[in-house]
């Protein structure tokens, strides 16, 4: 159990050293137009932020006792119906613009996930991580 312990509470170091990162990209996305390599950027931080973010979640599912998860989606379902998360949806467009990001290059694509990190993907990151602090204090 302990090893269990550790393993979501990393998660969510990490987790939040990501989110840092991912602020700062975000703030000057909000302050001026992104260079071509800072969207890349962007999009990448998105990508292992996102993907942690499922992780910490299923790190700390499996700590609580649950059974064994699959991926990412069912990870999310279970966390909502735990109420780590308030809503799947957007979760799941999450991954979808993730999966979109990490195999197929276009530039549309790219300024529409952006629009979406900015507007749904990081406020939501930001609300687990401030619940997940709650529980680890």
């Amino acid at each position: 159990m302990e090893e269990k312990t550790e393993r979501w509470r990393q998660r969510l170091t990490m987790f939040g050293k990501a989110l840092s990162r991912m602020d700062e990209v975000i703030s000057l996305r909000r302050s001026r137009k992104l260079s071509n390599l800072e969207c890349d950027g962007m999009i990448q931080r998105f990508e292992y932020t996102q993907e942690l973010a499922w992780k910490l979640l299923k790190n700390y599912i499996e700590y609580q006792g649950e059974a064994q998860l699959g991926g990412s989606r069912d990870t999310i379902r279970q966390a909502f119906r735990l109420g780590l998360i308030e809503n799947v949806e957007p979760w799941f467009d999450m991954l979808e613009s993730r999966n979109l990001t990490s195999h197929v290059y276009d530039e549309d694509t790219e300024l529409t996930v952006i629009e979406r990190i900015v507007d749904t993907y990081f406020p939501i990151l930001n609300s687990l991580y401030a619940k997940m602090l709650k529980i680890a204090n």
